[in-house]
């Protein structure tokens, strides 16, 4: 759940606020098959027992993202450090994105602040020394 009127301001009205919730994923794929009622009455109950709102939504809309997240399974830090050390010896080439650190938009953002800054200091380094 995320309180999207709290983190972007000016996503509800004054005195209202905006919640994003997200259900299904690998532990849960078939609510993607569920009617919107179901979906509705099933963040419901969660927004009752994990927060005590009982308030009825005043607006509901419901997406289905099939796959849309990666599902890291054991191993995958040591995999994607593998796929790292790999390409680390290919110059100048870099890898991010949700599928390496972190599904996040903030694990994105930092994983492509990183890339800039190796292929920046791969860039600084090919004109200070250029290859003869």
């Amino acid at each position: 759940c995320t309180f999207t009127s709290v983190k972007y301001e000016g996503r509800a009205p004054k005195g209202k606020t905006l919640l994003r919730l997200y259900l299904g994923g690998a532990r849960k794929a078939e609510a993607l098959d569920w009617s919107d009622d179901k979906v509705l009455a099933a963040v419901q109950q969660e927004l009752r027992q994990l927060l005590g709102i009982t308030a009825a939504p005043e607006l509901v809309r419901i997406h289905r993202w099939r796959d849309s997240m990666p599902q890291y399974y054991v191993g995958h830090e040591a995999r994607v450090a593998e796929i790292e050390a790999e390409v680390a010896k290919l110059s100048g080439l870099e890898l991010t994105g949700n599928a390496y650190h972190g599904v996040g938009i903030p694990h994105c953002v930092r994983g492509g602040e990183v890339a800039a800054d190796r292929i920046m200091s791969h860039l600084e380094q090919a004109v200070v020394a250029p290859k003869a």
